[in-house]
């Protein structure tokens, strides 16, 4: 929710949740002070659509690293202090 604090304006793509687990991070932005309509969560497509979806961002983050580079977020995102 500090992402979305920090930017706005900004979306966060999700992979598509259980319920449970919605309705947690919709509460959680709510509490944050965050529209929850902010928090897009993605159903499951095939690959080239998928794909597609990442023409659509203007950043990306990870919470781990895939290779030995920052976190795409750091990169492009270098004054969040988030």
């Amino acid at each position: 929710m500090r992402l979305l604090t920090a930017l706005p304006g900004s979306v966060l793509w999700l992979k598509q949740a259980g319920d449970k687990a919605k309705a947690n991070l919709q509460q959680a932005a709510r509490d944050a002070g965050v529209d929850e309509r902010r928090l897009v969560f993605a159903k499951p497509a095939p690959l080239d659509v998928h794909l597609a979806r990442h023409r659509l961002r203007t950043c990306s983050w990870t919470p781990r690293p895939m290779a030995p580079t920052p976190p795409p977020a750091t990169r492009c995102l270098p004054a969040c202090r988030c």
